[in-house]
């Protein structure tokens, strides 16, 4: 190895100038990197010092621009101008640069923009190969060995940036740019050789121009909101704390707390003072006689001093510290160990080499289960607590840090790799982390190899002084590494994007060196200056991540490990205060595309804060509560990222057996037993998932008195204010009266305590009680019942915990609901009512079935309706106060719940099938032989049960108490004309669960463009259902001639066209998720037909799909060959996902590899599809073709342009919804998916926080320049007046019915 020797030249006069522009027009060549003064671009100290221009490899050109030795450094920027318009503009001449969007942001500054080609060689490395480093000098290393000793060693190294020599800084960048010119002709001819060049040359490229002008451009601060927001987080946090210190355990604990560490600190005086009086007893000189005299007498009147409550020194004042909540050793205690704390039970333990340690957990998931028992109040403000510090330090904190001087916040899109939102801190695994339990190196917190392992119960000291948790430690893998050693004597290594807390604020390694000198960096003493950073070489590099504040200490040096990303926002700041934040330009709105698939507001769903109508949702500040399939189907509580209110569109009803029903349009994915399915396509009879929340109580946290809750189901089930002249039910007399019939003896007692009053009524009689009280007012502010035609639930029941509700249903069924045969069942004349009861069953683990009946009386005409829920009677015992309707379950448990064969002992009592729907199946019927089966075996698995839910479900719709699944058939379906519909997305899911019913927000991918299958494809094209289809080629039948057949229920032939097409599907499906012969022939087998299909059969149905689609097969072995050849699988664009795993020895990893090969490029195209679109359409802007629509970013699928409000109108946005449908892939990657729809909604707003759908006819002058609350305003009613009279009308239909915008 040695040094590269390139010649390089210093301008220093114009006629060099324009020598070296004629060097570049001559080779076609220009590799440039600008040297700065290593600020922010956007403020106002920042200038480039230096550029460097290498035109061919070897030779070189620097030009002086800002540097203080430059011989133009007064006519500099009139010098880079002219360079820009010769040699950056011109399209002949190949631009290449390392991070080129950095270097092209520096010539946006200066009013240049590039023309022609322009190759990042950091961008094809990344094409080549996504894993780091992606650094300049490890790929000099690395791809050309001959110069592997590139090194920083130039004169002036260690100097900040714009100190360091003028002589010194362009060889350094000289070699930079030679460097970076030989890397692109190697790397182009790889990429060419590997076949990556049409992904780097047609997306990854254009894309970067892109988004270095989305950077360029950033995106506005509103100051004024900003500023409101840096007053009311401080203030709510301070609230916040204030109210959880307040509690009494808190109090009591923090009490102990102290004098434990008084008592500790007396007794190391103590300690130290029978030590002295040791000395004067055995020594015979005077002078350590006499220190030791003074010695006891100073730590004497020290004593005296702490148990005065005088606390002076530092150390002194550490033992009246309150609480530290960050502290883990701390939390452990209050939580769990103390006898002053709270006691909880121990959820789980901290781990150590994957083994549990003696010490309880209280990392955040222990803390969300912990919320579900607590009653005093402490966990729920506690997560409150520290919601507030994470987002006033990442967000409200965190913007004034990112503002630059232009007042725009310029976000970083970083194509090469995952944007995680956090800028970590990289240090050694040697250095030592100071911890609630002590020294402890960083290496031991982190896996061997890349990746990060959860830390639990171990707190770190912050630049505050106290201890947070440490959530993760994490192996960034190898990196540069550099020695920092302080004036002090301290020193850590770290890499350049390490950051620091410095008396200039955070500060990465790489600002500090290049910034001004004279930065020091705060310790745990002070401060000190960094006087040498050297480079060590390639090392293990670790980080960890630190709960709210972000800071750690390490090596006594103060680091910190976060910065927030502006990428991720609002993807991160999911709370409307922060989403405000972000503004359009002047004198312009927010154009948002996005997907378009919606539910009705009025929709319930199930939120760790309660049961909430969708268009109540608050993202930030309620989370949604569902089963999560990438979790193995655990419960979880998952983020609401975004809330969208989409205005009003044409709905369908969805009714099933049940009597559940959603309101959706007809483009909403809903999920069936068969997989996720059109709303559209939904047929009678088909099969929905709901959602079952068996076994968890994370549905509401607001804790009601036990008595209270029962009572409000008293009332709200037999209960009435007194009626007003008006009609309304109001106690104005302090009166309310409950219908307690023959059951007054057990229940006076309970309500004359609870109002402190005595009830009245006449005795020995089926009428009710009435009682006078002031408490009765406080109650109906809770609980304003209307009339029983009009009854809701109370939102304080909708919003309470598990005990509340189910105290709630027991006064409920105690009142007014009746048991017996097993089931209990509750009558209501009110539907809504009802349909509200079912969900509140539903959130605390019962399925109920809605049923009604119409009833005659005095030639009048009345519908009741009816919940029945027909198991788990004795889960809700416990909840019941009545003695006989106690009993009637005591009864009912006797006579046997559950059906177990004679003579048989099963030990599956959780998933036994109760006794009445045991008794109505047919002693004939599969399921009924294989129940007993599984019951003489001891076991019964969810799979077998789930085979069988159609047969179950014909019986009247009986739910079954197992995990995780339940289904309900469709019974009707119906449009209801427009209704307002929201939209939401989910943390890390496309699916949530409205009225209980699993949708998803996202389309599914095929496999025919994939496989170029030409048997899918021909289906495709010509309209045919697809899984049809390939029933029809596996029995040679004609799909012209299948397909009536199939559409006539009445056809003798109906039913087995029906089960061939739920087979075919299985298989297709089957194919791309790569399942077993096994589970196949348990989705393929039909025992409402009698059909049983075994493995072998399953294998068979393979095979024939094969040969009948070979193209397929073809396709599959393609891939899992590409892969165990190469480590790797490619996306429709031809990006890479590595699978090293599958040159290993583990056979499950291997498998999962192979089945990643064939699934991933069948879903892995949206991201790219969506980028590939703003391509598209900057270049149409470009052209003119489009107006001035000017993108400053993507979050989640949307696409966020700063536009003019005269360009808000139906032909933008129809040539939009035209570009985002189709995108023309083919041309540039040689496919195209257009069976997919890629149909978008539109959005204006002011900020990211507002979302309104696009209005025809309105001019949007008007919504930049309105003033007040918009929300309930007149401009807000006739907005959406023209949003509903345009909502019929589809995007595509725009040109024909609003031909004026067309002209």
């Amino acid at each position: 190895m040695g040094k590269p020797k390139t010649k390089y030249h210093i301008l220093e006069n114009e006629q060099q100038l324009d020598m070296l522009i004629d060097a570049c027009k001559k080779t076609g060549y220009a590799s440039v990197d600008f040297e700065t003064t290593g600020n922010r671009i956007y403020n106002n100290d920042f200038y480039p010092t230096i550029l460097g221009v290498c035109f061919e490899p070897g030779r070189a050109g620097v030009i002086p621009l800002g540097h203080f030795d430059s011989k133009f450094k007064k006519s500099w920027k009139t010098k880079l101008q002219k360079f820009g318009e010769e040699v950056i503009a011109n399209e002949n001449i190949v631009k290449v640069a390392w991070n080129a969007k950095f270097d092209m942001q520096v010539f946006h500054k200066y009013g240049i923009f590039h023309k022609g080609r322009l190759f990042d060689g950091m961008l094809a490395k990344y094409v080549l190969d996504e894993v780091r480093p992606h650094d300049l000098k490890n790929q000099v290393r690395r791809f050309l060995p001959k110069f592997g000793d590139y090194e920083e060693d130039y004169e002036g190294c260690n100097l900040p940036w714009d100190q360091k020599p003028l002589l010194g800084l362009s060889q350094y960048c000289a070699i930079d740019t030679d460097m970076c010119l030989r890397l692109f002709l190697f790397f182009e001819k790889k990429m060419m050789d590997k076949a990556f060049y049409p992904l780097f040359r047609n997306l990854i490229m254009p894309a970067s121009n892109l988004l270095t002008k989305v950077e360029t451009r950033g995106q506005r601060l509103d100051k004024e909101w900003h500023g409101e927001l840096m007053e009311k987080y401080p203030r709510l946090i301070l609230e916040a704390e204030t109210k959880v210190r307040a509690l009494k355990k808190v109090k009591r604990f923090e009490k102990s707390l102290i004098q434990q560490r008084l008592d500790k600190a007396i007794s190391k005086i103590e300690e130290e003072i029978r030590e002295s009086k040791k000395v004067i007893k055995t020594s015979d000189d005077s002078r350590k006689i006499a220190s030791a005299e003074r010695s006891i007498k100073n730590r004497e009147e020290k004593i005296a001093r702490l148990m005065a409550g005088e606390f002076n020194t530092k150390s002194e004042k550490a033992i009246i510290e309150p609480i530290n909540f960050g502290s883990a050793s701390q939390m452990t205690q209050l939580l769990f160990l103390d006898p002053k704390g709270f006691r909880f039970p121990v959820v789980k333990y901290t781990q150590k080499d994957k083994k549990d340690t003696d010490n309880p957990s209280s990392s955040e998931a222990v803390l969300l289960e912990l919320q579900k028992t607590d009653k005093t109040g402490f966990i729920d403000t506690l997560l409150e607590l520290r919601g507030l510090k994470q987002i006033n330090n990442m967000f409200v904190k965190g913007f004034a840090n990112l503002v630059q001087d232009d007042g725009r916040l310029h976000p970083k899109f970083h194509i090469q790799g995952t944007v995680s939102g956090r800028l970590s801190s990289c240090i050694s695994p040697d250095s030592l982390l100071d911890t609630d339990r002590g020294l402890i190196f960083i290496g031991d917190l982190v896996p061997s190899s890349e990746g990060y392992n959860t830390i639990d119960g171990l707190s770190v000291r912050t630049h505050t002084g106290k201890y947070q948790p440490i959530l993760k430690g994490i192996n960034k893998g190898v990196e540069p590494m550099y020695k920092v050693t302080l004036e002090d004597g301290k020193s850590i290594n770290c890499t350049l994007k390490h950051k620091f807390i410095t008396d200039h604020g955070e500060k990465t390694l790489e600002e500090i060196v290049n910034g001004k000198y004279g930065i020091c960096i705060l310790t745990t003493e002070g401060k000190s200056k960094p006087i040498v950073w050297e480079p060590i070489g390639l090392k293990t590099v670790c980080d960890i991540e630190v709960q709210e504040d972000h800071t750690y200490v390490a090596n006594g040096i103060l680091n910190h490990n976060s910065d927030p990303n502006a990428q991720q926002f609002p993807r991160l700041a999911t709370n409307p205060d922060i989403r405000k934040c972000l503004v359009a330009s002047t004198g312009r709105l927010y154009l948002m595309m996005d997907y378009s698939q919606c539910i009705d507001g009025d929709s319930y769903i199930f939120c760790n804060t309660g049961i909430k109508k969708l268009k109540e949702i608050i993202p930030g500040k309620d989370k949604i509560c569902m089963i999560d399939p990438q979790y193995k189907n655990k419960h979880r509580v998952l983020d609401i990222n975004v809330l969208a209110n989409k205005g009003k569109a044409e709905c369908l009803r969805i009714t099933t057996n049940t009597g559940r029903q959603l309101i959706l349009t007809e483009e909403h994915p809903v999920k069936t037993k068969q997989g996720f399915t059109l709303a559209k396509d939904l047929k009678l009879n088909d099969t929905l998932y709901i959602e079952n929340l068996f076994g968890t109580k994370s549905v509401g946290r607001l804790l009601i008195n036990s008595d209270e809750a029962y009572i409000a189901g008293l009332f709200y089930g037999d209960g009435h204010y007194p009626k007003e002249k008006s009609g309304k039910r109001k106690p104005t007399d302090r009166s309310i009266f409950f219908s307690t019939g023959l059951d007054r003896e057990e229940l006076q007692p309970l309500l004359d305590n609870y109002f402190d009053c005595e009830f009245y009524g006449p005795k020995n009689t089926s009428r009710g009680i009435r009682g006078h009280s002031d408490k009765v007012l406080s109650f109906y502010k809770k609980y304003p019942k209307k009339d029983s035609h009009e009854m809701e639930i109370p939102k304080r029941i909708l919003k309470s915990d598990f005990e509340s509700k189910m105290n709630f249903i027991g006064g409920q069924i105690d009142s007014d609901g009746s048991i017996g045969n097993g089931r209990f069942r509750y009558t209501s004349v009110c539907e809504s009512y009802i349909r509200q009861l079912q969900l509140l069953f539903q959130s605390v683990g019962f399925h109920g079935i809605i049923r009604s009946t119409t009833t005659i009386l005095n030639e009048r005409e009345y519908t009741e309706y009816h919940l029945i829920v027909n198991y788990g009677l004795s889960r809700l015992k416990p909840y019941l106060r009545l003695k006989r309707k106690k009993q009637e379950i005591i009864d009912w448990e006797l006579s046997k719940q559950y059906a177990v064969p004679a003579n048989k002992t099963s030990h599956c009592s959780t998933q036994r099938i109760p006794l009445e729907i045991y008794q109505d199946l047919p002693r004939t019927s599969e399921f009924h032989k294989t129940y007993r089966n599984s019951l003489r075996k001891g076991r019964l698995i969810h799979s077998t049960l789930e085979t069988y839910i159609d047969e179950l479900s014909e019986l009247d719709s009986r739910w079954l108490d197992v995990h995780h699944f339940m289904y309900e058939q469709i019974t009707n379906i119906e449009k209801v004309g427009k209704r307002e519909v929201y939209d939401m997305e989910v943390e890390n899911l496309h699916e949530f669960n409205p009225n209980g019913i699993r949708v998803h927000n996202c389309e599914l991918r095929l496999m025919a463009h994939l496989s170029k299958c030409k048997g899918l494809l021909e289906a495709f094209a010509k309209g045919w259902d697809p899984h049809l289809s390939v029933a029809c080629k596996k029995y040679g039948a004609k799909y012209d001639e299948i397909e009536p057949i199939y559409k006539d229920e009445q056809h003798p032939e109906y039913k087995t066209w029906k089960v061939r097409r739920k087979q075919a599907k299985h298989i297709v499906f089957g194919c791309i998720y790569c399942i077993g012969a096994a589970k196949l022939a348990e989705e393929l087998s039909d025992p409402k037909t009698g059909l049983v299909v075994s493995p072998n059969e399953a294998k068979s149905f393979l095979e024939d799909f094969f040969t009948d689609f070979p193209e397929v097969k073809k396709f599959m072995d393609k891939q899992m060959k590409f892969m165990h050849k190469h480590g790797y699988v490619k996306t429709l664009f031809g990006r890479k996902r590595r699978c090293p795993e599958i040159f290993g020895d583990n056979q499950m990893q291997i498998v999962e590899a192979e089945h990643a090969s064939v699934n991933i490029p069948c879903q892995g195209a949206a991201s790219d599809m969506a980028l590939f679109t703003s391509v598209l359409i900057d270049e149409k802007v470009n052209k003119g073709e489009l107006p001035d629509l000017q993108e400053v970013g993507t979050v989640h699928d949307s696409i966020y342009f700063d536009t003019l409000p005269k360009d808000i109108n139906p032909k933008t946005i129809y040539q939009l919804w035209d570009m985002a449908r189709n995108p023309s892939t083919k041309e540039w990657f040689g496919f195209q998916i257009d069976d997919i729809d890629m149909s978008m909604d539109f959005e204006v707003g002011r900020s990211q926080g507002e979302e309104l759908p696009f209005a025809v006819g309105y001019d949007y002058n008007r919504l930049l320049n309105f003033k007040g609350e918009w929300k309930g305003s007149k401009e807000e009613e006739y907005y959406f007046s023209l949003v509903n009279k345009c909502k019929s009308v589809d995007i595509k239909d725009y040109p024909k019915v609003y031909p004026e915008y067309f002209k």
